[in-house]
């Protein structure tokens, strides 16, 4: 989430203090805090990378 904020500062997009205290990532299905995860890293990721953001033009994922 710190990379898209980081992103949207950049693009000189306002980041409100008030919406970045509401953001969870626990409205999205695919995160899982009850079990544990099993998954290749891309090489540049295991690298200690991050993976590109998908463009702000993108449609949003499905929330549930």
């Amino acid at each position: 989430m710190q990379d898209a904020l980081d992103e949207r500062r950049a693009l000189g997009q306002e980041v409100r203090p008030e919406d970045v205290e509401r953001l969870a990532p626990l409205r999205f299905q695919h995160i899982n805090v009850h079990g544990k995860y099993h998954f290749t890293l891309p090489e540049t990721v295991a690298q200690g990378h991050h993976r590109p953001l998908r463009p702000l033009s993108s449609p949003p994922e499905e929330l549930f």
